[in-house]
């Protein structure tokens, strides 16, 4: 009868063990669970930031590209600005020229 009772609290010791044991484990599982969100959550945060950083990059080149193209244009224009000043300035001399002739011919 000892014995009996001694085997039956000893089943009763593992099976509150193995009860402890269960919770424990289930207890992790839970933690586990959150650190896996936690890393998915931090993954797609990252995944975000990288490509938030190729887009400022890329929209950094497209910058360089349209600032290089207006550069261009504006280096264009005064070229071209210059030349017209400068068909300008002969236009006013041949002017002038044609002016002193005409004056010349009137006093005559």
């Amino acid at each position: 009868r000892r014995r009996l009772s001694e085997a039956g609290a000893a089943s009763k010791a593992r099976t509150a063990a193995l009860h402890r044991a269960n919770a424990e484990s289930a207890a992790a599982g839970e933690r586990a669970n959150c650190c896996a969100a936690a890393v998915t959550s931090a993954q797609l945060d990252l995944a975000d930031a990288r490509a938030g950083h190729a887009a400022r990059a890329e929209a950094e080149r497209r910058a360089e590209e349209d600032s290089a193209k207006a550069a261009a244009v504006r280096d264009a224009m005064a070229k071209e600005l210059a030349g017209l000043a400068a068909r300008r300035d002969d236009l006013e001399t041949q002017l002038a020229q044609q002016r002193a002739v005409v004056a010349e011919a009137e006093e005559k």
